[in-house]
């Protein structure tokens, strides 16, 4: 048979076909609804729009339906128990991850707060006003109406925040985290390899940021063009 680690990695590629094919059939019924109410604003709609709470049950099922499948099982589910001066199974943050996660959120949120009131700010008062003046609630004044002219105000520099969280979770090796940097020292020094170990990092963060830039352009496009 094959050797464990190609099981885990066939696992791997089938669960993330079957997210694909899950993500992209979700966004067919959607465009199919949209299409629909457009069209057909009557019967079929309410039937559609009715059918939509089955969409994310759906998409669990299929998610479970995978994770079954897989030829080795992803992960499993156990509950924590207490042998000795420790927990055993269930799920365990360490310290070190504990520390980075919250450092990062604090870190990070200060910013992106930031960035929301700053876009939220930007939208005309006149706008607001009007909408009170016919007779739209607080919440569907901001839901209706700040809230769809801020998003393509906040999402650019929103995209910086997001490239940041990700290259400032390096950081963790200061505080003793096992991240990427911390693997390739370790590599570096059994092997003695620094430029193709660095070339590794350079291209996983090179990786991140780009596949992170591309999603919050294409997502910055389509808000705008719905805009317009």
């Amino acid at each position: 048979g094959l050797i464990p680690w190609l099981w885990y990695l066939l696992s791997g590629i089938i669960m993330v076909i079957i997210v694909v094919l899950g993500l992209a059939a979700f966004r067919y019924f959607f465009q199919f609804r949209e299409r629909q109410e457009t069209d057909r604003p009557s019967f079929i709609s309410n039937i559609i729009f009715g059918a939509k709470w089955v969409a994310a049950p759906t998409f669990l099922i299929v998610a479970i339906a995978g994770w079954l499948l897989t030829p080795e099982v992803p992960f499993e589910l156990s509950y924590p128990e207490l042998q000795g001066f420790n927990f055993v199974g269930g799920m365990n943050f360490s310290p070190e991850f504990t520390a980075l996660l919250i450092g990062l959120a604090v870190y990070t949120s200060a910013f992106i707060a930031e960035v929301v009131r700053s876009g939220i700010q930007a939208v005309v008062r006149g706008q607001r006003e009007a909408a009170r003046s016919v007779g739209l609630k607080e919440s569907q004044v901001l839901r209706l109406v700040v809230i769809p002219q801020a998003i393509p105000i906040i999402v650019p520099p929103l995209t910086s925040q997001y490239l940041n969280l990700a290259k400032n979770s390096s950081l963790g090796i200061f505080i003793g985290f096992p991240d990427l940097f911390m693997v390739g020292e370790t590599v570096i020094n059994q092997t003695g390899q620094s430029i193709p170990v660095f070339a590794m990092i350079m291209m996983v963060y090179l990786i991140m940021s780009l596949t992170t830039s591309a999603f919050m352009n294409w997502y910055n496009r389509r808000i705008t063009r719905i805009g317009r």
